[in-house]
């Protein structure tokens, strides 16, 4: 497992991620579990609130 790089609080916090680490939110799903390891929801919890 990889450590943790950072906490987001919203998928805008995500966004802010992946640009800095050089990659292109627009190609990337943040529903693939492949790419993103949710914690304690998942992308559906924070479209319902964000």
């Amino acid at each position: 497992m990889s450590p943790v790089l950072g906490r987001a609080y919203s998928p805008r916090d995500i966004v802010g991620f992946m640009r800095r680490a050089g990659l292109d939110p627009d190609t990337i799903d943040l529903a693939d579990a492949a790419f993103v390891a949710w914690r304690g929801g998942g992308l559906g919890v924070w479209a319902a609130s964000d």
